[in-house]
């Protein structure tokens, strides 16, 4: 039998709404990015990005039919809505700890749509770019491509586990990325082997 949802108290709602805001500033300059180059997969793929790199990541893939995961608390929702309002982007809730099942198989369920899947693949806690196997099981599952996507850019960083990333309005991104496709041979690359060769690569395409 599923569980009652917990209403909201009212400390609660104000700490989403404050939070909402704080985001809604993170994403002012995101319109005004100007991109490298605007990159589209040619069919429903798995993205990873990192946590830190979320805004620009999130411009790069604005108005595409594009899916994404976010945490069950209140940081996850906060951001979660801000994204949804300013690109479109189709939001399910759950993470390794709680949820993390029933957001598979709806990410699943986008995929089979025509949907690409976003994952920020170091969060939502860290360790800093270190790459989880959450993208890498989602994309070997249902045979499609996985990109690394890396969006290098200059702005703010805050002081969180991440250095959140906060770009300036007009900055240059640099939009880098590699395939793994796992319809041509990567299947049979074990996940412990394309975890560490992902975090190679993501590292390496983030230097300048």
């Amino acid at each position: 039998m599923a569980k009652r949802k917990r209403p909201l108290t009212w400390s609660q709602k104000l700490a989403r709404k404050v939070l909402e805001g704080f985001f809604e500033v993170c994403f002012l300059a995101m319109p005004s990015l100007r991109f490298s180059e605007k990159f589209r997969p040619d069919k429903p793929s798995v993205i990873a990005v990192f946590h830190d790199e979320m805004v620009a990541a999130t411009g790069l893939f604005a108005t595409q039919p594009v899916a994404s995961i976010a945490s069950l608390n209140h940081n996850g929702y906060a951001v979660a809505q801000v994204i949804a309002r300013r690109a479109g982007f189709e939001m399910v809730y759950g993470s390794t700890s709680k949820g993390g099942r029933e957001a598979f198989y709806e990410l699943n369920d986008a995929l089979a749509r025509g949907k690409s899947v976003v994952f920020t693949v170091d969060g939502s806690r860290g360790p800093r770019h270190e790459m989880k196997p959450g993208a890498l099981m989602l994309a070997k599952k249902n045979r499609v491509p996985l990109y690394l996507v890396r969006c290098v850019g200059h702005g703010i960083r805050l002081p969180t586990w991440d250095r959140f990333l906060i770009p300036l309005p007009f900055t240059r991104v640099q939009v880098r990325h590699q395939l793994i496709d796992f319809s041509r041979g990567d299947e049979k690359r074990s996940i412990k082997e394309l975890i560490h060769y992902s975090n190679e690569q993501l590292r390496a395409m983030g230097k300048d």
